[in-house]
């Protein structure tokens, strides 16, 4: 998933800064990947499965999702949570 957003932040939002944070708060873990690039709407079907193939992976993780958060010329905000508790 970091792998895919690092390259979708570099090859088709065209960004020059990508910061990574993650938190563990009570058994969850949060990754954040933002990044300043060209944004995208977030309504609109895509041709690839890069969007897809991250959320199908987030749901293997324990309790995993993702959350894509963007705006055309603002950049993009994905958020990873999973329980760290097997």
């Amino acid at each position: 998933i970091v792998q895919e957003s690092l390259m979708n932040a570099v090859r088709h939002g065209k960004a020059t800064k990508i910061v990574i944070t993650s938190t563990v708060d009570h058994g969850i873990t949060t990754l954040t990947i933002a990044d300043n690039g060209t944004g995208f709407d977030t309504g609109k079907k895509t041709g690839g499965f890069g969007i897809t193939s991250m959320r199908d992976r987030a749901r293997d993780l324990p309790h995993g999702a993702v959350d894509i958060q963007s705006t055309s010329g603002a950049g993009t905000k994905i958020t990873l949570s999973w329980s760290n508790e097997i």
